[in-house]
C-alpha cells in the first residue's frame, strides 16, 4: 500500500476489464436445442403494446395548493373617461372656411 493510487488504478483496471466468454461448441447437425422446465417457466414473455398515455397534470404540494395565486373573474373594462380637450384649441390646426365648390387639396 505504499501506492495507494497505483493500487486503486489496478483495482478499477480489474473491475472494468472486458472478458470474452468462450465460443459454443458446435451442435450436430439435426439436433434440436433441449428445453428444460426451468427455461420454460423463467423465459420472456411477449408484452402487449401499451396504450399511448394520456398526459397527467403535474402533482400539487399542500403549500402550492394553499398558497398559489386563485384564477379571478374577469371584471368588463371601465368605461372611457372623458378626454380632456382644455389645451386642444392651442395644438388644434387652424380651420380656415372654404367654397364649397372648390376642390379639396391634401
Amino acid at each position: 500500500m505504499a501506492r495507494p493510487f497505483d493500487t486503486f488504478a489496478e483495482v478499477l483496471r480489474a473491475l472494468l476489464a472486458r472478458e470474452d466468454l468462450p465460443e459454443s461448441p458446435p451442435r450436430a447437425p439435426g439436433t434440436r436445442p433441449r428445453r428444460s422446465a426451468l427455461r420454460a417457466l423463467f423465459a420472456l414473455e411477449p408484452l402487449p403494446r401499451e396504450e399511448p398515455r394520456v398526459p397527467r397534470a403535474p402533482a400539487r404540494s399542500l403549500a402550492r395548493l394553499l398558497f398559489a395565486p386563485e384564477p379571478l373573474p374577469r371584471e368588463p373594462a371601465p368605461p372611457r373617461a372623458a378626454r380632456a380637450r382644455w389645451l386642444s384649441w392651442l395644438f388644434a390646426p387652424e380651420r380656415i372656411e372654404r367654397d364649397p365648390d372648390e376642390p379639396e387639396v391634401r
